[in-house]
């Protein structure tokens, strides 16, 4: 079983994470420590997500100048992976590919400003800006940093894509333009079919213009030519390793992500952390997710949970019913965001110290050495 736990590359602001500013020999005396008490067999790396985590040459990523991939030239995150590999751990890379530091980015096009809370939690400057997915120029720039990950890491086991931060308005925007690519008058009004209605009234979820038939036939559209473009620099790469998509399927993202695969040999990552969910509602989506999650593997799909480790606000029980699915449904494993090295590891608002003890322990006892 796939056992793993995340941390960021990528410039977050303290307490979040310290990881990715802190030097080579200290983040891997972290990582050995807390092996000797759980029996992770993966460790996942965001390398790209508001921020970028690595040393890059491609002028749309910002290189933070404190970032420890930055000053070294990308030795500490070759170190890191070449450290994990001699314990016997796999290595994964996981990228936010829709979002961008807007003075970077520059006049290339956009659906718009993700801004949200980004400057608490992220150490950017300025506004987020979300990349206009349905142009040649994303395809090209998106082709690009996927080589350069790889060029720059080749020997990461796991390559996993994320493609999200899409807002109503934004998703509006991108169906005007899949409508003038395909020679098509766009629909003004939103039409919602009985499935992602009956979806969003048991989950007592907003049904906005991303749930919309248009939009849901635009994200295939979009998020499999992305998939196809990466499958592209993964056979140009020679890569060896295990591609997957990252999506949320408590929302719209269901509905497009499966269905997007270049092959059966791609891994889904469905995420859901139900810390951050209302008491009231977390079992439904719980069961939802599951539910989901059981569709996908009997179709023969390849499914990682990434859940919690140090996120979310939790107790323990979502954690408890997660893995069980996880170790009796066939799925590939766990993925827990977060790394419980306090006060290093990745950890979020909210997230105390003892939390993160707890969350050492919980995993101590699930993966035991």
């Amino acid at each position: 079983m796939f056992q793993g736990l995340i941390d960021h590359w990528v410039p977050t602001r303290e307490p979040i994470s310290a990881f990715w500013r802190t030097d080579l020999d200290p983040c891997c005396a972290l990582l050995d420590g807390l092996a000797e008490e759980v029996a992770y067999n993966n460790f996942t790396f965001y390398t790209k997500w508001y921020t970028n985590g690595v040393r890059s040459s491609l002028p749309y990523l910002r290189n933070h100048p404190a970032a420890s991939n930055t000053f070294t030239d990308n030795e500490w995150g070759r170190g890191l992976i070449a450290h994990l590999h001699g314990r016997g751990v796999t290595v994964g890379a996981m990228l936010q590919c829709y979002t961008f530091e807007t003075a970077p980015w520059g006049d290339a096009p956009r659906l718009g400003e993700w801004a949200a809370d980004m400057p608490e939690i992220a150490e950017t400057e300025g506004p987020i800006a979300l990349a206009d997915f349905t142009t040649d120029l994303y395809q090209t720039r998106l082709a690009e940093m996927l080589r350069e990950q790889l060029t720059l890491f080749p020997d990461f086991d796991y390559f996993f894509l994320e493609f999200e931060g899409v807002m109503p308005e934004m998703a509006e925007c991108a169906y005007r333009a899949f409508c003038a690519e395909v020679g098509e008058a766009p629909v003004a009004d939103p039409r919602f079919s009985e499935e992602t209605t009956r979806w969003c009234d048991r989950l007592g979820l907003e049904r906005d213009y991303r749930f919309s038939e248009q939009a849901l036939e635009m994200y295939r559209h979009y998020l499999a030519r992305n998939l196809r473009t990466a499958q592209a620099v993964l056979d140009e790469r020679g890569y060896g390793g295990t591609p997957g998509v990252v999506y949320h399927p408590i929302y719209w993202e269901k509905f497009v992500a499966p269905e997007a695969l270049p092959h059966q040999g791609w891994w889904l990552l469905p995420w859901s952390y139900f810390g951050w969910v209302q008491e009231e509602d977390q079992r439904a989506r719980m069961e939802a997710m599951l539910e989901h999650m059981r569709e996908q593997i009997g179709m023969e799909r390849h499914v990682l949970y990434l859940g919690d480790a140090t996120i979310a606000p939790y107790s323990l029980t979502p954690l408890e019913m997660t893995m069980d699915f996880c170790e009796e449904s066939g799925a590939e494993g766990y993925l827990g965001m977060g790394n419980p090295t306090y006060p290093t590891g990745l950890h979020w608002r909210g997230v105390t110290a003892e939390m993160v003890q707890t969350s050492r322990e919980f995993f101590r006892r699930r993966w035991p050495r």
